[in-house]
């Protein structure tokens, strides 16, 4: 599968990279002419252009992305019928507000010091931290 570029939806179009941005864009679409929207909205879909998300996500500061943190532990969502609705809860609010969610699973919490880091690489927006049971109870 070969992956199609702004530049080269702007090229056919025959339109800076910047218009084609603006052009697939929902909230900035009104400043566009509406026959240079056509032209670049054809132009992208007969060259099979995706907008790429982790490209759009470093552009606008946020990934649109909720970690969930869960403990390794004796419980789990698929087993404990006391945390799967919260699972499942937090999901579908996610999918409401249209973000994803990456999980991490690992052990227990260590400490804030050497465990937050890990959320703070820019992957995820914020996070929830579930923990189901601790090992041995």
């Amino acid at each position: 599968m070969v992956t199609v570029s702004i530049r080269e939806v702007a090229q056919k179009a025959g339109v800076p990279r910047s218009t084609v941005s603006r052009a697939l864009n929902r909230e900035a679409e009104s400043l566009i002419n509406p026959k240079t929207r056509a032209r670049v909205r054809l132009a992208s879909q007969e060259l099979g252009y995706m907008p790429s998300m982790v490209a759009r996500g470093l552009a606008r500061k946020r990934m649109n992305t909720l970690g969930i943190v869960m403990t390794l532990g004796v419980s789990s969502p698929n087993t404990s019928l006391h945390y799967a609705p919260l699972f499942d809860a937090v999901v579908q609010a996610c999918r409401t507000y249209h973000q994803n969610v990456t999980l991490y699973v690992g052990e227990e919490w260590e400490n804030r010091e050497t465990s937050l880091p890990y959320f703070r690489d820019g992957r995820c927006d914020g996070f929830v931290y579930l923990s189901f049971g601790a090992k041995g109870n």
